[in-house]
Order: C-alpha cells, then sequence, then structure tokens
C-alpha cells in the first residue's frame, strides 16, 4: 500500500507534468503565428528548455 507521501509525491509529478505539456502546446501554437525569425527562434529556445524539464520530470517519475 502507498504512504500518502508518495500519493502526494506522484500528484505533484503528474501536476508538473500536465503544466508543462500545456505549456509547450502554446508554445507551439505561438511559434505557427511567429512573425518574425527571430521570435520564431526565442519560441524554439522555449520549446526545446520545456522539453529538456520534461525529460527531468521523467526521470523523477521513475
Amino acid at each position: 500500500m502507498d504512504t500518502s507521501e508518495r500519493v502526494a509525491y506522484r500528484d505533484a509529478i503528474r501536476q508538473v507534468h500536465r503544466a508543462l505539456e500545456h505549456r509547450s502546446h502554446h508554445l507551439h501554437e505561438a511559434l505557427q503565428k511567429a512573425a518574425t525569425e527571430q521570435e520564431a527562434s526565442e519560441i524554439r529556445t522555449r520549446i526545446d528548455e520545456v522539453r529538456h524539464v520534461l525529460e527531468i520530470v521523467h526521470s523523477l517519475h521513475r
């Protein structure tokens, strides 16, 4: 049986993962609407950063 700490930890990881996925989705939408190449480049950088943090969260979940 899981302890309340483990349940809370898994819930927190799930919430962080969901928030990052949500942010990634919005960044991809913004990338499609980017007016300049510089703006698109900045958004791609943010997408890469979010992807990296998602990888870290996945490693914590294991």
